[in-house]
Order: C-alpha cells, then structure tokens, then sequence
C-alpha cells in the first residue's frame, strides 16, 4: 500500500486509543459516579466509538478510490505567437488525456453514487422492517439541521406536549450549560486538543441555541433528562439506544445515516392506525 494509506492507518491507530484512554478516564472518575450518569457515560462512550469507527472507514475508502484511479495531472496547452498555429501532437495527447480523465472522474462519481443509493436502499428497507415489527410507520421529517428537534417535537405531540424547535434548542443548551463537569469529557476539541475549551464550549452551545446545527447524542440526552423522556433511537444495525428508561412518555425516533446526500438524518415515527388521522394510540409504544 501507498506511503498515505501507512500514516493514516498510524493516526487512526493513536486516534482509537486516545479514544480508549478517555473513556476509562470517564468511567474512573469518582466525581458524580450516580447511576444516571453511568448511564449517560456508557451511552456517549458507545456513541463516540462508534463515529471514530465510521470516520477511519470512510477515510479509508476514499483513499482506495484514489489510489485505484489516479488522476495525471495535464499542463496548459501553450499558445503559439500568432494563434493560428496548427495543434502539436503533444496538445492533442495532453486534450485526449484531459477527455479520458474526466470520463473516468465521471464513471467514479456515477459508482459512488450507485453506491449510495444501494446503501441507502438496504439501511430503509432494514428500518422498514423493524418498524413494521412493531407496528410502526415512518413519519417523514424535513431534511436539515433541525431534523432531530422536529422528530422530537412531533412525537411530544401525541402526549399533548407542544414545543416550538426553538424552544428544544433552548432546554438542550440550558442543559449542557448546567452540566458541562460531566458532558465536557465527550465534547472533543476540534483545534487537537483532548477537550472543548471554556470558548470552543460556550461556541457549541450557543450553536445549539441559536443554529441549525444538527443534533447528537448528547442534546438527545439533554432533551431526555430536562423533559423526563424516554428516546429511543432505531437505526438499521444494532440495538436501539435508549435514554430515560423509566419516564412513562417514550418516544420513538429513526436514525439514519444515508437517507440524505446531507448525511445523518432523524424520522418520526406514528403507529399504522394513527398514521392518517394523527391521534395518538396507546400501543404505539408498545
């Protein structure tokens, strides 16, 4: 393999264990060691491993398109003094090269696209399916940064809770605020450091507020905790992750990772019976 793929594969090395290292530091600390907050521990930890896990896959993926297809490099066709010279051999190779890799640019696009679309075809099928086991349906949500709120905000609607989006980015960054001790251990930097400084902190929380950022697993348990709100999440691979197991409103979200070109995307859910009408059923959490 290439130079690259051995200094990638050495900083995705460092990375998962710098990874390890945090979370034992996490799971060692005495500092508020309550049963709720091993909870949010073994939760976040989960969440953090598993996008490390994704990120060193899709790096290692896009380095093989390239190394698979390399794209040669042409030089500006030079111009003769008087522009009306004929074309050289070596500008009509040169524009022959330049056709053939933009074909091939092309055919790489159209695969990875292919790609996509059969991911994205196997990850709804797979949900289909689950929710379909419990006699669930899909409830579509608008693509953008706000999905996880509106998917949160309609399943509140069914208990006869009304939230604005705004207002759910306002409890969740009320939360971080309050509970920085605890949640700035899974907020990495992104200047390289191990954490979120106090600006990088104060910056990821007015984002919240006050943006269309998209929502994680930490504004999720933000939302669980301030509200008292069972969230379950279900997602094409894996158990369903659950925050607030004991709060009598449960919630029911969908995860997905390749639904949008944009990337991660939240969908409600509403049981068959409900699903035209909007009323809520008592067995649609069951």
């Amino acid at each position: 393999m290439s130079e690259e793929y051995d200094v990638i594969i050495e900083r995705q090395r460092k990375e998962k264990k710098d990874l390890r290292e945090k979370i034992i530091a996490l799971k060692r600390s005495e500092k508020g060691s309550k049963k709720d907050k091993k909870k949010l521990q073994d939760e976040i930890a989960a969440q953090m491993e598993k996008e490390l896990i994704d990120k060193h896959a899709e790096e290692l993926s896009k380095l093989k398109i390239e190394e698979d297809n390399p794209v040669e490099e042409t030089d500006e066709a030079s111009k003769s003094d008087d522009g009306n010279a004929r074309k050289s051999k070596a500008q009509r190779r040169r524009e022959r090269k330049e056709q053939d890799n933009k074909r091939r640019e092309s055919d790489i696009q159209q695969g990875e696209e292919a790609n996509k679309t059969s991911a994205r075809q196997l990850e709804s099928k797979a949900i289909n399916r689950i929710l379909k086991s419990r006699n669930l349906v899909l409830y579509h949500i608008k693509s953008d940064g706000d999905c996880l709120y509106n998917a949160i905000r309609h399943q509140l609607e069914f208990y006869g809770i009304y939230h604005s989006v705004e207002s759910l980015r306002k409890i969740s960054a009320d939360y971080i605020r309050a509970n920085k001790d605890e949640l700035i251990f899974y907020m990495p930097s992104s200047r390289g450091d191990d954490i979120m400084s106090q600006e990088e902190f104060d910056e990821y929380c007015d984002q919240v507020e006050n943006t269309k950022a998209w929502g994680s697993q930490i504004e999720i348990q933000a939302l669980s905790n301030s509200l008292k709100l069972k969230i379950e999440i279900l997602q094409s691979e894996g158990r369903p992750t659950i925050s607030g197991e004991n709060s009598k409103i449960h919630l029911i979200v969908t995860y997905h990772r390749h639904f949008y070109g944009l990337g991660e995307h939240y969908n409600s859910t509403s049981s068959k019976a409900t699903n035209n009408d909007h009323n809520h059923q008592n067995d649609h959490h069951n």
